[in-house]
């Protein structure tokens, strides 16, 4: 995984790419974030590691992960915008 596919999701969502990797507590920046934290864990990433990379500490990324995996179970429709950006 590398910045570049970060980038790439990013701009299809219309965040700035600094503000995903930064400290920002827009619910849309937050929910990106959390939302790329789930696909990179997905992808078996370790929760340190992800940490690590957004320079959080891996609980931070746990509860990231979680709530999205809870509005998931939830069929949150607000949810939906960032998956299908995901996966265009």
């Amino acid at each position: 995984m590398n910045d570049n596919e970060l980038k790439e999701y990013a701009c299809r969502l219309g965040i700035p790419f600094e503000e995903i990797m930064g400290r920002s507590r827009k619910a849309e920046v937050v929910m990106a974030r959390q939302v790329w934290w789930w696909f990179l864990r997905d992808l078996s990433f370790g929760y340190s590691e992800i940490g690590r990379m957004f320079g959080r500490d891996h609980s931070t990324v746990i509860h990231g992960v979680n709530r999205v995996s809870d509005l998931i179970r939830l069929n949150d429709e607000y949810l939906n915008r960032y998956f299908d950006v995901l996966y265009f």
